[in-house]
């Protein structure tokens, strides 16, 4: 009895010593596996997804500033003006851009409609407002 305890004890996973309970290695025909409580299973779960939304968050903030298809696509096929759809896409009206950036509204609104261009000045105000690159601002 004392040998199938040791045996126990130095199978002792590195998961049942963070989780403080016992897991077991069992043979399911010639593969090991691992029985562990239910909810050191769930919280294992738990946390494999938010190692992986933290990793998609990661890869989204590497190509924020990366022009997408979806992007350009929109723009061109609604005839979007791209500083109306990003400014959109930011859940922002023109006024509160316009706080944001020092532009007046009325600015913003004209160069949405194409009616002025913006200085290289504004472009850059504007994408820092928004989060991109002054690129993504001008219509292709």
């Amino acid at each position: 009895m004392k040998a199938k305890k040791n045996e126990d004890a130095k199978r002792q996973n590195p998961l049942s010593r963070r989780a403080g309970r016992q897991v077991q290695e069992v043979m399911i025909g010639n593969e090991r596996a691992v029985i562990v409580p239910l909810e050191t299973w769930r919280r294992t779960l738990e946390e494999l997804e938010e190692l992986h939304d933290l990793r998609a968050c990661q890869e989204d903030e590497a190509n924020a500033d990366a022009p997408t298809v979806e992007h350009e696509e929109l723009c061109c096929q609604l005839g979007l003006c791209p500083l109306r759809y990003l400014r959109n896409r930011a859940g922002l009206t023109q006024e509160q851009l316009s706080r944001k950036t020092g532009l007046s509204q009325s600015y913003i609104a004209k160069l949405e409609t194409g009616e002025r261009k913006a200085s290289s000045r504004s472009l850059q105000r504007l994408a820092r407002a928004l989060g991109v690159k002054a690129e993504k601002l001008i219509y292709w």
